[in-house]
């Protein structure tokens, strides 16, 4: 799924690199946007939304979200909306 354009840079910021990913949404972020997300729903480590999709254990379900979502379809999505 990092193959696909729209997915290789951060939904958030457009720079960086993908690293991690927010199943609940579908999308792919950078480590340091994701790590902004996550301040600011006061989630700590253990319970994070934030998944590292190069490193660390990516569930089945997980995979499904994203497979569903992708950054192209959020962003679309946003833009429409005007958020």
């Amino acid at each position: 799924m990092l193959a696909v354009p729209f997915n290789k840079y951060c939904v958030d910021c457009k720079r960086n690199k993908t690293s991690h990913g927010l199943a609940w949404l579908g999308a792919f972020v950078c480590q340091d946007c994701g790590g902004a997300v996550v301040v600011a729903s006061g989630d700590d480590a253990e319970n994070s939304p934030l998944t590292n999709v190069v490193d660390g254990p990516v569930s089945d379900e997980q995979v499904a979200y994203f497979e569903a979502g992708g950054n192209e379809k959020l962003f679309h999505f946003m833009r429409e909306y005007n958020l």
